[in-house]
């Protein structure tokens, strides 16, 4: 559902960018067969400790997602971790939330699903740097204020305070 299958038309479509990719699996391997060594460089599995310091020497963050089935609910972590580095997104999905989500916040651009639109959006944000880290310091300062995990234990801690407040039943989990 992270739709890479897109991602070696997209670095066609953008001469002169390179590519990071954290992470392994059957599409790491079906996705290195198809983009140029030179252009891309597979870091393989990564600590997760790691990874923001990874971040950290990007300019951009790439996040495709695609819409498995119709009941598909998500946590857009990557989108989040992007964000808590200082990275403006690139957003590719047919998930109209993370559309909204990345247009709404002004954290970077979004578009459908296709390498010529997408490769649009990116070399249109390089080429603004202004626009670049306005948007990595919007979505930093967005992480801190709503979405940091000492804010989201809070909002868990005040969900469970009301309902035990409500006097109904605890729910159990089995």
């Amino acid at each position: 559902h992270h739709a890479l299958d897109l991602l070696p038309e997209v670095m066609d479509r953008l001469p002169g960018f390179q590519v990071v990719l954290a992470g392994d699996g059957t599409t790491r391997h079906e996705i290195e067969k198809r983009l140029d060594p030179g252009r891309a460089r597979f870091l393989g599995s990564v600590p997760h400790e790691d990874i923001p310091g990874i971040l950290a020497a990007g300019d951009i963050g790439l996040y495709f997602l695609r819409r498995p089935h119709e009941h598909f609910g998500f946590s857009p972590i990557k989108l989040y971790e992007y964000m808590a580095a200082g990275l403006p997104v690139v957003a590719g999905t047919d998930l109209p939330e993370i559309g909204g989500f990345v247009r709404e916040h002004d954290i970077g651009l979004s578009t459908r699903l296709s390498a010529e639109e997408f490769a649009a959006e990116v070399e249109s944000l390089w080429r603004d740097e202004p626009a670049r880290r306005e948007m990595g310091r919007k979505g930093m300062e967005k992480i801190r204020e709503e979405f940091s995990w000492a804010h989201t234990a809070k909002s868990v801690e005040d969900i469970l305070h009301r309902h035990a407040l409500s006097g109904a039943p605890t729910p159990r989990v089995t």
